[in-house]
């Protein structure tokens, strides 16, 4: 909990003193959504993917615009992903919860249309810090983090669409 509350006071200071800077090309606003994640795992050279689990994902973006059809989204989301396995007679079912703060840098490019409808295309990259990890199976939970590694990264490439200030996408 100590890191999240780091974490947060860290992302709030930086979009204070982004603030600061007052351009009409330069956007921020708040983001949140539901996410829907699995879990592969792998041991012993057997893997196995779990059924996806609804999470939800929030925090806080800048936009850079360039010109009319490009420009940079920086975010900083606070992530919860997993996944979910039915048990059978000797198994019970499984709940993995993952926590995540991520730093999306993603490159957006427009498709201008007129009105307030706005289709995007975007990709980039993200960075990851887990923040918490639990497994649960029927009447036992624990933590989990100890056999995870702190640092997640990516690419994430998507679709979406905006609507004066709401932004509804979808990662491909």
């Amino acid at each position: 909990m100590k890191k999240l509350l780091s974490l947060i006071c860290v992302v709030g200071l930086f979009a204070l003193n982004v603030n600061d800077v007052k351009a009409q090309d330069t956007k921020f606003g708040i983001k949140g959504g539901a996410t829907l994640y699995s879990v592969t795992t792998s041991f012993a050279g057997f893997e196995e993917s779990s059924n996806s689990k609804i999470g939800f994902a929030a925090g806080a973006f800048m936009e850079k615009s360039f010109n009319d059809l490009l420009s940079l989204q920086v975010e900083g989301l606070f992530v919860q992903k997993g996944g979910e396995e039915e048990g059978d007679d000797f198994f019970g079912d499984e709940d993995i919860t993952l926590s995540y703060i991520d730093v999306p840098v993603l490159l957006k490019v427009n498709i201008p249309l007129d009105g307030t409808v706005q289709p995007y295309v975007y990709g980039g990259g993200f960075l990851g810090y887990l923040l918490d990890a639990t497994a649960s199976e029927d009447d036992f939970e624990g933590d989990i983090s100890e056999f995870l590694t702190d640092l997640n990264y990516g690419l994430s490439f998507g679709a979406g669409v905006s609507f004066g200030m709401l932004q509804l996408r979808y990662p491909l």
